[in-house]
């Protein structure tokens, strides 16, 4: 041991009115930076060796209550010529698991998961449910049949024969607690195969220790109002039991069919329908179906354009879970016949001479014969 110090404060680099606390802190602070297991050069290890023995050695003295006055009474060198005694013998006969180290590390390692509680989960679930776009309109509900784990009712989960009197854990002894190696330390935890209880159990005869059993599960399902295509729902606590902790969550996928005449965009319906040319020149009034199977009057205005979009205001989709509707988009086709019979062919001849051409088309055909010179 090096006699270059001044007293077991400097060492500790604490002063003489610190509290315990303080001296603990500082002793962990140390002994981290100093532990020869750190080192693999021989002579830092040496030198770290003989740095941490000191350590150690004023350790010991000033964390108990007794020892620390009488080394303050006596002065470092009179405690040390037999006024007091350290209790300290050298690195190589040192006690990891004696009370002063262990104690202090184990409250040390507390908050990197020695003895952290852990709550566990049970596995979640998956299921896909088909509906049509009017039960996505109006909301749906339904029960299915899920094979899920359920918790065992004859061991009330615990995965334990509860009619045959427990006898002592042989992992920790009956104590609740073990010590498992971190690092370079031995650290303190709850004893993992008897969660800390200190007892052993016979398992549950019907569940074979596991605490849950294969079922196959009836489960009511409510699909909100306005529920998209793609949209998952969740149903906490309806997924798989697990021993020792809560059941996992039942995911339910929804898939809505593809409708025969609408096709949503957000919460708007979108529809394509085709007018004859009379129609699109006259205009007309048309039945417009909704998801209520109620219909709805459009009206189609003379003089309407192929491709032009009219809109029922507030006849649409539902948002999800709300009461706001989109509207009803109805996009015209003008369908032109392909075969017209020798009669149909005079009656249209007969309109074209009648028929004069639109703004639009005469200027373009004037344009097109300056062109052209």
């Amino acid at each position: 041991m090096s006699n270059n110090f001044q007293d077991y404060y400097s060492v500790l680099g604490v002063k003489k009115e610190d509290s315990l606390d303080d001296i603990k802190k500082a002793y962990k602070k140390l002994v981290i930076k100093y532990h020869p297991d750190k080192f693999t050069d021989e002579k830092e290890k040496e030198k770290a060796n003989s740095k941490f023995q000191e350590i150690q050695e004023a350790y010991d003295v000033l964390k108990d209550d007794q020892k620390r006055k009488q080394y303050d009474m006596l002065g470092h060198e009179n405690f040390k010529n037999g006024g007091g005694h350290s209790g300290f013998d050298g690195f190589g006969g040192f006690d990891f698991n004696g009370s002063g180290f262990e104690d202090i590390f184990s409250d040390f390692f507390s908050g990197f998961g020695a003895e952290r509680s852990k709550v566990f989960k049970g596995e979640d679930l998956r299921f896909s449910l088909e509906i049509s776009l009017e039960e996505a309109f109006t909301g749906y509900e339904t029960n299915i049949q899920i094979p899920r784990k359920v918790g065992c009712s004859h061991c009330a989960s615990s995965g334990n024969d509860v009619t045959t009197p427990p006898s002592k854990c042989s992992k920790c002894n009956g104590m609740g607690k073990i010590h498992v190696q971190q690092f370079v330390f031995r650290v303190q935890q709850t004893c993992d195969n008897c969660n800390g209880s200190g007892k052993s159990y016979k398992k549950c005869s019907f569940c074979r220790g596991e605490g849950r059993l294969n079922e196959t599960s009836p489960i009511n399902i409510k699909i909100p109002k306005g529920v998209e295509n793609g949209m998952k729902i969740q149903l906490k606590g309806k997924g798989n039991a697990i021993k020792g902790g809560v059941n996992g969550d039942l995911y339910v996928f929804v898939t809505v069919k593809k409708h025969s005449i609408f096709v949503v965009d957000n919460a708007n319906l979108l529809l394509k329908i085709p007018i004859s040319i009379f129609d699109a020149v006259l205009g007309k009034n048309v039945d417009i179906p909704t998801l209520e199977k109620q219909s709805c009057l459009l009206t189609i205005p003379a003089g309407t354009q192929p491709g032009s979009k009219l809109s029922i205001s507030g006849k649409g989709m539902k948002r999800f879970n709300s009461e706001y509707r989109g509207d009803i988009i109805v996009t015209i086709e003008i369908e032109i016949p392909t075969y017209i019979s020798s009669s149909e062919k005079d009656l249209w001849e007969k309109l074209h001479k009648e028929y004069k051409n639109t703004s639009k088309s005469k200027t373009f055909w004037d344009k097109l014969k300056s062109y052209w010179g």
